[in-house]
């Protein structure tokens, strides 16, 4: 009878055992499934892990983040409910939560959530908990408590944690403080740091202009353009007009043929209503093997400005097909204008309420949401 009670809960612990290697490949297939923008069969494979006995409240938690990408609010909330019923001390829940109000653009809960699932000391942080603080100091500089943000900026660097971005990120607060020099100390850090590049530059630039600190700004853009010489990265035209300096830009452009340059120049003969000349340089690209998803989206607004709404569409697949997330969520904001201009107003307000489902929206963006849906 011993010999058979062994050999029973032997079998059992393997049944058990099996089991949690079964919805724990569920889970990890759909964390790799939502990490690639396929929230849908990421819900499947979350609900299979909890079908499969998956117990751990995270589940429910991820499983809220992609519904909510979909647009599914009622499910999303039914979802995050779940998982602090059952996760209200686990810091990996408490996280997931605080993400998921980000997307609610719900700073204040989610910051609630996300300090309370910090675990480590300040001073030596866990990677984990330097990741959260990265979100926590963001929400505190979107409400313009640059203080705050600038400390645990300070906290990041110190600690090693994307240092570069926060060196950045530090100076924007100063900027909001007015503080120009101090502002330009963690600039200076940043263009010293090995990995800055000519985007990071020519953010340093425009956040220099739009503060009115033009003499610093005019310095960081000649430096800009040493890098660049030295280093590559971006044509100069390309560089010039992402700082802000339009007017010198138009004289440079026509100096290069790369993707970005060639993507402004199109962009402004758009703007100006040449299409047909805006039309040969996105053939042009195309033909000559640049045809990714940001070309193919430059190319929808095109056509989508011109009144073709045939083409639009054709090319509004080409880049729901790309691998890139960006790619795809740019080509949702352009479906909702899409539909805006065909005057289908019930699709365009089903499709800006699933693109600002998994979003923080912009102010233009805001606009679009309250004239299409009073919201």
């Amino acid at each position: 009878m011993k010999k058979i009670r062994i050999i029973f809960i032997t079998g059992l612990f393997l049944l058990m055992l099996s089991g949690c290697r079964e919805y724990r490949k569920s889970y990890e297939t759909g964390l790799s499934l939502a990490a690639q923008g396929n929230y849908e069969e990421a819900i499947r494979k979350y609900r299979l892990a909890i079908s499969q006995g998956m117990q751990e409240p995270v589940v429910y938690a991820d499983l809220a983040a992609a519904l909510q990408n979909i647009g599914a609010e009622d499910e999303a909330d039914e979802a995050i409910g779940k998982a602090l019923e059952s996760g209200a001390e686990d810091p990996a829940t408490l996280k997931k939560a605080g993400i998921f109000y980000l997307m609610r653009s719900r700073d204040a809960t989610a910051l609630q959530y996300l300090q309370a699932s910090i675990r480590s000391e300040e001073e030596k942080l866990s990677g984990e908990d330097l990741d959260t603080m990265g979100y926590v100091a963001d929400i505190y500089r979107r409400a313009g408590a640059w203080q705050e943000a600038i400390r645990i900026y300070n906290l990041l660097i110190s600690q090693g944690f994307c240092t570069l971005e926060h060196e950045i990120l530090a100076g924007s607060c100063y900027l909001g403080l007015v503080q120009h020099e101090a502002a330009c100390q963690y600039f200076e850090m940043a263009v010293n740091n090995p990995r800055i590049t000519a985007k990071h530059y020519a953010v340093i630039v425009r956040m220099l202009r739009e503060a009115g600190a033009v003499v610093n700004a005019e310095d960081y853009f000649a430096r800009g353009l040493r890098f660049i010489e030295e280093n590559g990265g971006m044509s100069r035209g390309a560089f010039t007009y992402r700082c802000g300096k339009q007017a010198e830009a138009s004289a440079l452009l026509p100096e290069s043929d790369d993707e970005e340059t060639m993507l402004i120049r199109a962009a402004i003969l758009r703007d100006s209503g040449d299409y047909e000349a805006a039309e040969r340089i996105y053939e042009e690209l195309i033909r000559n093997g640049h045809d990714g998803g940001n070309v193919y989206n430059a190319y929808m607004m095109l056509k989508t400005e011109s009144g073709d709404y045939t083409a639009a569409l054709q090319l509004l697949q080409k880049v729901q097909t790309s691998e890139d997330p960006e790619v795809r969520a740019d080509g949702m904001w352009n479906e909702v204008i899409l539909c805006e201009r065909m005057q289908d107003y019930d699709a365009a307000r089903k499709k800006l309420r699933e693109y600002a489902a998994g979003r923080r929206l912009t102010d233009t963006e805001l606009r679009e949401l309250w004239f299409l849906t009073g919201e």
